[in-house]
């Protein structure tokens, strides 16, 4: 049993090195709610259950300590990108040190460094500022140069609900 977690574990290391497999398998997931959409490495990363409310989901790495969250959610704050930004930076402090930003007309993403953990969000503003469409990853900062290959096809997947589903 002990040769078997780490033959895993070296699978896992392997998938995140770029060495994957090759059968290596992108999926889709969607949202039911909200309608956004993204796609993600299935071989690396597993969902968990779809929460009651269908306000978003959670995918966890197999070994590596690392999580996607993805969520959509009503602007219930009249947040606009600048002022989310400010308050995942001072209030929510969902970093210690903020090591990139960028603030557009109707995105904002906040990346920096959490512990020894690399934690990056990209918040989408949509239906006139009154729904948001968001997506994290955290991952070992020992592994930001292999994750960070991964997160940037991941995040530049998402793309925010139908506007049908406004209001």
């Amino acid at each position: 049993m002990k040769q078997f977690g780490g033959l895993f574990l070296t699978f896992a290391i392997l998938a995140i090195s770029g060495l994957q497999p090759a059968v290596a398998e992108w999926r889709i997931y969607e949202n039911p709610r909200f309608g956004f959409k993204f796609t993600y490495p299935s071989h690396f990363f597993a969902p968990e259950p779809e929460p009651e409310n269908a306000n978003g989901h959670r995918f966890f790495s197999i070994g590596a300590e690392a999580n996607i969250s993805t969520w959509g959610s009503n602007n219930q704050l009249n947040l606009n990108p600048r002022s989310y930004f400010k308050w995942l930076r001072d209030d929510v402090e969902v970093v210690d040190n903020v090591t990139y930003k960028r603030i557009a007309k109707d995105w904002v993403v906040i990346s920096g460094f959490k512990g020894d953990m690399v934690y990056y969000e990209k918040t989408i503003f949509t239906c006139n500022f009154q729904q948001m469409t968001s997506i994290s990853m955290s991952y070992p900062a020992s592994l930001k140069k292999d994750f960070d290959r991964m997160l940037g096809k991941i995040t530049k997947s998402l793309k925010p609900g139908r506007p049908n589903r406004c209001g």
